[in-house]
């Protein structure tokens, strides 16, 4: 298949088989972030002992970055901070612009270990893939294991003492450890989206990928794993490079499978805290306006299929890839625009199509097709029959008017085939756009892809690439003219010749201030006559070679273009395209019509080609990543010709660079490998620059560094645990103190559809803060799409209930003395406002709308908003109902019944809490379970089981102050033999936490969902009024839920205790 004719290597086969073995796993995910942290220094780096004696432990830790000056001291201090010392930084700097190399080097200043830096010339195309492959390269031959880091993550201090033991008692080649992510802006905790993937792995123990192929549904990021230096090195395990991202995905792939003896283990504990929210991220931006930015996702699946093909893959792995397919559903839903929503379903349907069909030759097709799912926006094996596209067309555009765009666009319409059209902007700030969005509104076959920051028009033709669905590929460059019939005529004389992949056509120049229009370049006219005499194919790519470099010139087989791409730097990007187009092609051929094709416009806009800046400089780079690109077998044979293409175009470039520039050129001529004479022709025997000193940088330490990723306890995300026997926590947390009321008002006119649009959710906390003294919009909680926003309909309005949440230092300097000083006080004051409150949020609406950009998502939805709050009609006044108060000091928890108490187990990272004194008041008797703790649980099926599991709360945004809600001693407990009383008076007993609505609301709504397997609907009782408000009234002898004492679930038959917990915690997440 075409589509996967990827150059990668063969993936052997993966198969050998192990006894399955069942783990609980308590995975407690906890944010502490103190205020002082950003008035903290970044301490000089440690000084190591002495040079420690080479045992077979030393870890290569990579480290890539890209401008990230701010982080990068972070993560290298984090990695030198390991209790495992026995490590080597490598870190590959991909062609920063500001001080990172110089924060490295101050961080690793004084380490007497052997790190080194690597410096590339130019930042690379793509996510870390070629930058990853660059520190693999320069890991020294003694490591033993290989490590990755993100420059803007930080490493937990016993992650790499932890991987290296896993590794070493295991003999595993590859380990995986957890991780979670850390949002910078809200400083908290959030749980890996990976959870229901890992929770079922085994732990302490090694397995195959065919003994758990749930492994490869784990997050990809090789940050989280540790892999055998020997292992990547014999399997020539390496990332996949590209302009585009997600190339963690194929590595994944890569490393687990590269061997059918490989073994895997997990630790199944955290190591590295991931950034998230950083607006520099490559992925940022997907889920919204950005999001077309996924095509990149396609090159990566192709090169996961290309390698499964390739070695006829075992029929296991051959079903998880199909649906590791299906499940890739996501990237097609993330699409606002709905040509490009089509277009991304049109060609996972076809990458699903013929990877079955290859896959189907060898396997039954029917085992293949069970693995898929559809939904609404894609039908693997519907009916339906795509499009057929001819001819793709990329035209990146910056800058170029409205009149210059559309006429170019007018023209392209008369083109005598089936076309589609990419206009990519590369940072337009004039009327481009504008202008692209007007006439794609009559056009279905024009799409829009934007860059919200210029990058060159290199990258902007690399993003429409994996989006082409026509058979042919010409770029067109915006500020010119292109004959329409033409180029029709162009692309069937290539489709006639069926041994060449390129076609080269004549051009015309069209110089401003002349009246007449002249013939290509005199050398180029001489590579044509050349081209169209030559008897071998040899021979006309030696003179495509020869021609100018430009991307317009030619049309190509779109499946010869696979894995080609234009270069990463501003100035001269199209020499990697022009270079590894020809190389990739089997044959190339010189077009005999003599009408040009492109009228090539010179003078009338500023070009590229006419910048004479530092800019200029990066020709070199350009030159280097082209020789990379290019390989040694292919310059063996046509090095000569590319040096002197490089000689040429150094002489060439030479006069656009400043001349305070030319010592620094001089040394990167030298360094790009090109002959002393033709640089000192170019730039003369001025002094080599020397390279710039580092200026030590000492920043704030980040919060991100004060992280205790080896505690499970923080200020506002819990875990809890109940000993059920004596009805103690085994834990007791010491939260940050906070206050928070809960209120509730009848907002008429609307319907719950408002609150489900984020901008009239915005506008209406903000409206709420802006009301109440001390509180900002941040402290009005539980509002969102994510959080039950609305609790029930009513006719003519919806009731709102949301949480004010006060930090309690914020509250007593806002003169709060405590939580009934606050609820007056929010009280009075929505009372107050009540006369503007609609007013106001309008307004607020308003003020967003405004600042959105015009035709953007964010636009659209503001607009909508407006139509909402356009319906308000009144705001009731506010029913304030004072919440838990959640104090350093943790409630007590109910009183023990007298059944013997074990010592409490400590959690990890922990002492054990000391036990909460009972209150006064008996609680009512609950019986025992038999004597046991965390480290006493019975295996085997039915009643035999001991009663205590564990319920993990990891909360997201939406449900953080719910959880806040509980007194430090409320939990749950999963279990079949410990039974409370199910009296209506013991049900009507609230465990502490447990009368929180919106909580008990989530709960219900999850337990009386059927699932798979489920023998009866699943219930949930709290007390019978809670009952009837949450719309769960179930009650089932197989599912309760006693809340008095210690909380119990009994689940039904066919659940386990290993994963019904786990079911529950994937809802909550």
């Amino acid at each position: 298949l075409t589509q996967f004719a990827l150059s990668h290597k063969r993936l052997p086969n993966s198969q050998t088989s192990l006894p399955n073995k069942h783990h609980m796993h308590s995975y407690a995910i906890l944010a502490a972030v103190a205020a002082a942290a950003t008035q903290q220094t970044l301490p000089a780096a440690p000084r190591a002992a002495a040079p420690l004696a080479p045992k077979k432990d030393e870890v290569c830790v990579i480290i890539t970055g890209f401008d990230t000056e701010d982080t990068v001291g972070d993560a290298v201090a984090s990695v030198l901070e390991q209790t495992h010392a026995n490590l080597k930084i490598v870190f590959v700097d991909d062609g920063s612009r500001d001080a990172t190399r110089c924060a490295v080097e101050h961080a690793l200043a004084g380490d007497h270990r052997d790190h080194s830096v690597v410096a590339l010339p130019a930042s690379t195309p793509g996510g870390v893939g070629s930058v990853a492959n660059k520190g693999m390269e320069a890991c020294p031959a003694t490591s033993n294991y290989v490590a990755f880091l993100d420059a803007d993550d930080v490493m937990a201090k016993t992650a790499l003492a932890q991987l290296v033991e896993a590794a070493q008692t295991h003999d595993a080649d590859v380990v995986l450890g957890d991780w979670f992510r850390y949002d910078q802006n809200t400083h908290k905790q959030l749980p890996p989206y990976d959870l229901k993937a890992t929770s079922s792995l085994p732990r302490d123990t090694a397995f195959t990928v065919e003994q758990h192929p749930q492994v490869l549904r784990a997050s990809p990021v090789p940050w989280r794993k540790l892999y055998g230096a020997d292992y990547l090195r014999k399997n020539d395990v390496k990332f996949p490079t590209g302009d585009h991202f997600f190339e963690d995905n194929a590595f994944h792939w890569r490393a687990l499978t590269a061997s059918k003896d490989a073994k895997v283990a997990y630790t199944g504990t955290p190591v590295v805290a991931h950034t998230v929210g950083d607006s520099r991220q490559t992925t940022a931006g997907i889920d919204g306006a950005d999001a077309e930015k996924l095509g990149g996702y396609f090159p990566n699946l192709n090169a996961i299929a290309s390698e499964l093909l390739a070695d006829k893959a075992p029929s296991f792995l051959l079903r998880e890839f199909a649906s590791f397919l299906s499940r890739s559903k996501w990237i097609v839903s993330r699409q606002q625009d709905p040509k490009l929503r089509a277009k991304f379903a049109r060609i996972l349907q076809r990458t699903a199509r013929d990877f079955v069909d290859a896959a189907a030759t060898y396997v039954p097709r029917e085992d293949l097709l069970s693995e898929f799912d559809d939904n609404d926006h894609v039908k693997f094996f519907g009916d339906d029959e795509a499009p057929v596209v001819e001819l793709s067309l990329v035209i990146p555009t910056k800058d170029v008017g409205a009149t210059q765009i559309t006429d170019l666009l007018t023209s392209l319409t008369n083109v005598p085939l089936a076309t589609e059209v990419f206009v990519v902007d590369d940072g337009s700030t004039d009327d481009t756009v504008e202008a692209v969005q007007k006439f794609r509104g009559t056009h279905d076959n024009v799409y829009l892809l934007r860059d919200s920051v210029s990058k060159g028009a290199g990258r902007a033709r690399n993003r429409a690439a994996p989006l082409r669905e026509g058979a042919f590929t010409v770029y067109v460059d915006a500020d010119d003219l292109v004959d329409a019939r033409a180029l029709g005529a162009a692309v069937r004389e290539l489709r006639a010749n069926d041994d060449a992949d390129l076609l080269f056509f004549p051009y015309q120049i069209d110089q401003s201030g002349t009246t007449t229009k002249r013939s290509m370049w005199d050398k180029d006219q001489a590579a044509f006559a050349r081209g169209r005499a030559a008897a071998t194919a040899d021979e006309r790519k030696a003179a495509a070679l020869s021609l100018t470099n430009y991307p317009w010139n030619r049309v190509a087989r779109t499946a010869a273009l696979n894995g080609v791409q234009f270069g990463a730097t501003r100035v001269h990007n199209d020499v990697r395209f022009h270079w590894e187009s020809i190389a990739a092609s089997r044959d190339v051929a010189f077009s005999e019509k003599a009408t040009p094709v492109v009228t090539h416009r010179k003078g009338y806009t500023q070009t590229i080609t006419d910048i004479a800046s530092s800019t200029r400089l990066e020709a070199f780079a350009a030159l280097a990543e082209t020789r990379d690109a290019l390989g040694a077998e292919f310059l063996q044979t046509n090095g000569v010709a590319f040096d002197r293409f490089a000689r040429d175009l150094v002489v060439w470039a030479a006069p656009k660079i400043p001349g305070a520039n030319k010592g620094e050129a001089l040394q990167k001529c030298l360094d790009a490998k090109i002959d002393a004479a033709t640089c000192a022709r170019a730039f003369g025997t001025v002094a080599a620059a020397q390279p710039t000193k580092c200026v030590a940088h000492q920043r704030p330490v980040r919060a991100i560094r004060l992280l205790e990723m080896d505690t499970p306890l923080a200020a506002y995300s819990y875990s809890f645990s109940y000993d059920v026997s004596t009805a103690q926590p085994t834990f007791s947390p010491t939260p940050t103190p906070i206050i928070a009321v809960e209120v509730t008002s009848t907002v008429a006119g609307v319907t719950a559809d408002a609150f489900q649009n984020t901008v009239f959710v915005d506008a209406f906390k903000t409206t709420v803060a802006a009301a109440i003294t001390g509180v900002d919009a941040d402290m009005v909680t539980n509002l969102r799409v994510d959080g039950v926003p609305v609790n029930r309909r009513l006719t003519g309005g919806v009731e709102v209930t949301y949480e004010i949440v006060v930090p309690a230092a914020t509250a007593a300097a806002s003169g709060y003395d405590d939580v009934d000083a606050l609820s007056s006080g929010v009280s009075t004051s929505l009372v107050a406002a009540a006369d503007t409150f609609v007013e106001e949020v309008k307004n607020e609406v308003a003020t967003i709308a405004a600042a959105a950009p015009v035709g953007s998502p964010e636009a659209a939805e503001a607009a909508a908003a407006a139509t909402h709050a356009e319906a308000i009609t009144t705001v009731s006044a506010p029913v304030v109902v004072v919440s838990q108060t959640l104090a350093p000091t943790p409630r007590p928890s109910p009183a023990p019944s007298p059944a013997p108490t074990p010592a409490p187990t400590p959690i990890a990272g922990h002492p054990t809490a000391a036990p909460v004194p009972a209150p006064a008041t008996p609680a009512p008797t609950t019986t025992p379970a038999a004597p046991g703790g965390h480290n006493d649980r019975k295996r085997g099926g039915g009643k035999d089981r001991s009663s205590l599991t564990w319920l993990w709360i990891v909360m997201g945004a939406g449900l953080i102050v719910a959880i806040a809600m509980m007194s430090g001693t409320a939990g749950f407990i999963f279990g079949r033999d410990a039974k409370a009383p199910t009296t209506p008076a013991s049900r009507s007993t609230p465990a502490a936490g447990l009368d929180d609505d919106i909580f008990m609301d989530l709960m219900k709504k999850h337990l009386a969902t059927p699932q798979p397997g489920d023998a009866a609907t699943r219930g949930f009782f709290a007390d019978p009024t809670d009952v009837e408000a949450g719309g769960a009234p179930v009650d089932d002898e197989d599912v309760q839920v006693i809340v008095p004492g210690g909380a119990v679930v009994e689940e039904a038959p066919s659940e386990s205790d290993e994963t019904y917990p786990r079911k529950i915690l994937d809802w909550l997440i």
